[in-house]
């Protein structure tokens, strides 16, 4: 150690409430500030201002939180009225239950606020009030700690921070625990700072429940203080006065709220609410973390609280973590990181104090130094001699636990532990450069940093970093398109609907508050400290009496006096599907976000009439067709899912609308950008659900006997699944590795008996990395079903021949088993001449088709010799130009095949599905119509031909009248 460089017991302040202006012997003044360069100051000053503009960044998305809504009407009655709420306002489950809105004065200023600048003025102040707070955070630190080390040590924790940078109480909660954190840092040095704690105490307590982390903060500062030697000397007996006067203000000022002591024991109340199972399981920001590991497809989580079984477990399965997950990992490690780098920094230097022989002169030297530390603020504290920060250390381990425990709590933990592990380092650092004033001096780092801040920047306004997160998020300050349901909202208070209200999204019933409240009322909403454990059980268990069809759900919806009900398309289609289905309940709206349902009897007091799906097929022009990319595309994923559980026995009158709707608008989604994976995959779904196949009826293929894959091609049998397998080649060749084109794809192909081409696809999904339980279930069945296809179809050279006997039992033996792949490319490549029949021409274009390429079976029937019957060539090239989606092509072969034979039973029932993709009622009925006179003669043909055309047309038939009428 070089002999101006002080004992580490002296090196620097440790404590949050260490003086300011304690600085280790022989370190020279700080650059900045002090006569240095104008290039250093203009590089620290750029540091500061692209790490705000990155934080104010980070909070510019659009507003997607539905408890805004709720909060808004609150403020604007309190506002109208001068009346805070003591009982329940909204719900009528919960009528005259106590109600200790300790948000209130949150409520006023946003109602202010939109009254002012509406969404995007609001979201604006929640950016500024969000940088404001990590300025305050920023900006506590000892001159001599350096900020390029405290910024980029903050770059993790800043990512977690915002995760909920929402407009919601908690971000005036960051802006309190930032104004306590940068007081306390400095309390020691400047006590008249701590007198701003009681005032903010005041505001902390009269906007959020979690004010309690106020007197934590201050009781932590307080030990702090109270730990370290000579604390209670005389000269500072007159600090101990003002901080205690000050601790008894912050405890009063809990008590200064409209609730008195029940508001200042809410904390409490809340606490023992919000640990509740029930919440835990169906609440996402009340989940753990281990809950969302397990739901992430990577547990089971380590239950037995062993740290080295939960260490080994995170090591083994960080790289398939979600990646917010991941980043808090990182800022967890790297707090930890900054205390074991404190006390190894410590512990080496006082190792090498020991090691030299000059020891007593080194002692001797260091003598006046440790007089003139002493006489700033005392013995620095055996704890801290150590190079231990206990009472940092207390700060880390309480908000990671609160992280860990609740994804809510993200929000405090990256400002607490991003705000510790930035002091941490700092004050590493700014020991380690005080050894290197080339160092400390040099731009270079500066420019790292800066560098490291601006990268950051980029990632977020490309939207790169939220892909990797996988949120969705955009850079924006409205709302977020397709989120809020105002239309259906507004719809479901209208005059004559029931003024009961039940959404089956607990958030929509915030927005139902806003519109219609608090005189009409809803079932349930996310006020879960109203709502408690009891009433929110009975809500979640009878949603899932309805999603299961128990018997008793009727009844209790006629207890609960028949409310008007919402769904949401995204998370509650399965509970919706029941009701669109019963006898008694009635779909009365359905927009691209959620669907109304009414009981048939409260239809005529409402005025309205159900929603007639099969009417808008056939009415693209009607003011329920969206006109918007983001509209399309959310009404295509609510079919789809509709359509998927309306898919069953019972149902299919449902289902078969809403498919032919659906691929309609993803079709459409395509013709604007042919590169959308997302609009390629929904239009195989809707495919595969419009398959009316034998097989697709009863279920999945494969408890029955595998099919063939050459054999003949049939339009019921095979038009949708081709399209299917088509669209599904094209999502993956914009997306080789989506895991939900390989799983449909190899789904497909293995119905399809084309096992070599499963098997491939299969290969690749097996590769993958699970994100959730199901995708761990898909992969794990997708190697067992690897295994078993290694089996049945062993690679093998390709087939041999030399004469054209053995040709024909080579190929016998591909197609038995199951090797349509090998096949397909042995006729194409190596025995082109087998294609110049028509026989071999067919077989092999046919397979092309069922792999999903009908462009290339397109060529090869192009290029056979004229078929035999007349007319079969034209309908070949039709169904091929049908899989592509290309419908005047499919139009003009059509026209072709009736020209030479316009008795087929296949030619009119391609063409009503040319119609059905068209929005032709009238075409699609009369197609329809000369099908049904044309069908086969075989009994059995007959019968399986029969069922889906008279399916068909019976809706196609209503659908018309409809639409005329």
């Amino acid at each position: 150690m070089s002999g101006g460089s002080p004992p580490t017991s002296m090196t620097s302040a440790t404590s949050i409430d260490s003086p300011r202006r304690f600085r280790p012997a022989g370190h020279a003044k700080t650059a900045v500030g002090n006569g240095a360069s104008w290039a250093i100051q203009g590089v620290e000053v750029a540091l500061v201002a692209a790490f705000l503009a990155l934080t104010f960044l980070y909070g510019c998305f659009p507003v997607k939180d539905t408890d805004l809504w709720w909060h808004l009407r609150t403020g604007d009655l309190i506002r109208a009225e001068w009346v805070i709420p003591t009982t329940d306002w909204y719900t009528y489950n919960a009528e005259g239950a106590e109600w200790i809105d300790l948000h209130w004065g949150f409520q006023i200023l946003i109602s202010l606020g939109w009254e002012v600048g509406g969404i995007v003025g609001l979201n604006l102040a929640k950016c500024l009030v969000t940088v404001g707070a990590v300025w305050l955070l920023i900006a506590a630190r000892r001159p001599e700690w350096p900020r390029w080390v405290m910024l980029t040590a903050w770059l993790p924790a800043l990512y977690m921070l915002s995760g909920r940078m929402y407009v919601r109480p908690e971000t005036l909660t960051l802006l309190w625990l930032a104004a306590y954190l940068a007081v306390l840092f400095r309390w020691r040095d400047q006590p008249r700072l701590m007198w701003v704690l009681p005032i903010v105490q005041v505001a902390w307590t009269n906007t959020q429940g979690l004010f309690a982390l106020g007197p934590f903060l201050l009781a932590v500062a307080l030990m702090d203080a109270a730990l370290s030697p000579g604390a209670f000397a005389a000269h500072r007996r007159r600090w101990w006065r003002d901080a205690l006067i000050v601790t008894g203000l912050v405890a009063l000022a809990c008590f200064v709220n409209p609730y008195g002591w029940k508001g200042a024991l809410f904390p409490l109340q809340l606490l023992t609410t919000m640990n509740d199972p029930v919440f835990g399981r169906h609440i996402a920001e009340l989940s753990s973390i281990p809950k969302l590991i397990n739901d992430a497809g990577q547990g089971p989580y380590p239950l037995s609280g062993d740290p080295v079984a939960i260490a080994g477990f995170l090591i083994d399965r960080y790289p398939n973590l979600p990646f917010t997950l991941q980043v808090q990992i990182v800022t967890i490690l790297l707090g930890a990181a900054s205390f074991a780098l404190l006390w190894w920094q410590t512990l080496t230097r006082r190792l090498r104090a020991w090691g030299r022989r000059d020891a007593a002169k080194l002692k001797d030297k260091n003598r006046k130094a440790d007089s003139r530390a002493k006489a700033a603020v005392g013995a620095t504290g055996r704890w801290e001699s150590l190079g231990i920060q206990p009472l940092r250390l207390i700060l880390f381990v309480a908000f990671t636990y609160l992280s860990w425990k609740a994804t809510r709590n993200s929000h405090q933990f990256a400002a607490v532990v991003g705000t510790v592990t930035a002091w941490n380092l700092g004050q590493w650092a700014g020991t380690l450069l005080a050894e290197r004033p080339g160092w400390r001096d040099s731009l270079t780092p500066r420019f790292v940093a800066l560098g490291a801040i601006l990268a950051c920047l980029g990632l977020l306004v490309s939207g790169t970093i939220y892909r990797w997160a996988g949120e969705g998020r955009t850079l924006g300050l409205g709302e977020e398109p397709m989120w809020y349901p105002h239309e259906a909202v507004a719809f479901a208070g209208a005059q004559g609907m029931p003024e009961r209200f039940l959404s089956f999204h607990e958030g929509h019933s915030a927005l139902y508050a806003y519109l219609h409240g608090p005189q009409r009322k809803v079932d349930c909403d996310a006020r879960l400290e109203v709502m408690g454990p009891e009433r929110y059980s009975r809500y979640v268990t009878l949603k899932d009496w309805i999603t299961e069809e128990a018997p008793r759900w009727r009844a209790e919806l006629e207890a609960r006096r028949r409310p008007a009900i919402l769904t949401d398309h995204a998370m509650n289609a399965a509970t919706g599907a029941v009701l669109m289905t019963d006898s008694d309940w009635r779909c009365v709206w359905f927009d691209p976000i959620a669907a109304v349902f009414l009981h048939r009897r409260d239809l005529p007091r409402a005025g309205v009439a159900p929603v007639d799906f099969a009417a808008r097929v056939f009415d693209p022009s009607g003011p329920h067709e969206p006109t918007t990319d983001p509209a399309r595309l959310a009404l295509a994923i609510g079919l789809r899912n509709y359509a998927g559980f309306c898919k069953r026995p019972g149902r299919l009158d449902w289902a078969r609308p809403m498919t032919v709707w659906g691929s309609r608008i993803s079709r459409a989604l395509l013709d604007l950008d042919p590169t959308r994976i997302d609009a390629w995959k929904l239009l195989a779904q809707f495919e595969q659900l419009r398959d009316e196949s034998t097989a697709n009826l009863v279920g999945s293929s494969r408890s029955q006997a595998p099919r063939r894959p050459d054999r003949p091609l049939d339009p019921i049998d095979d038009g949708h699944s081709l399209r299917a397998a088509y669209a599904l080649r094209r999502a993956l060749e914009i997306a080789p590795n989506d895991f939900l084109s390989l799983a449909l794809l190899a789904k497909l192909y293995q119905d399809g008996g084309l096992w070599d081409a499963e098997r491939n696809v299969i290969e690749r999904l097996s590769r993958l990395t699970a994100i959730n339980p199901l995708q761990t279930r898909e992969i794990e069945s997708a190697r067992a079903r690897l295994s078993e296809l290694n089996r049945l179809i062993p690679n093998q050279t390709p087939p041999r021949w030399e004469n054209r006997d053995d040709l024909e039992r080579s190929l016998e033996r591909l197609l038995a088993s199951g090797r349509a792949q090998t096949a397909a490319e042995w006729l194409t490549q190596s025995a082109p001449d087998l294609t110049t029949s028509w026989e071999r021409a067919d077989l092999t274009a046919r397979l092309w088709c069922r792999l999903g390429n009908p462009d290339q079976a397109a060529r090869i029937w192009n290029a056979a010799p004229d078929s035999t019957p007349p007319g079969l060539k034209a309908r070949r090239l039709a169904m091929a130009a049908f899989a592509r989606f290309d419908l005047d092509m499919t139009q003009a072969y059509l026209n072709d095949a009736r020209a030479s034979r316009p008795d087929d039973f296949e030619t009119w029932w391609l063409a009503a599905l040319v119609a059905l993709d068209r929005a032709d009622g009238p075409t699609a009925l009369n197609a329809l119509t000369h099908a049904r006179d044309l069908l086969p003669a075989d009994p059995r043909q007959r019968e399986r031909t029969a069922f889906p055309l008279e399916a068909m047309l019976s809706w196609v038939a209503k659908a018309v009248q409809s639409v005329h009428k």
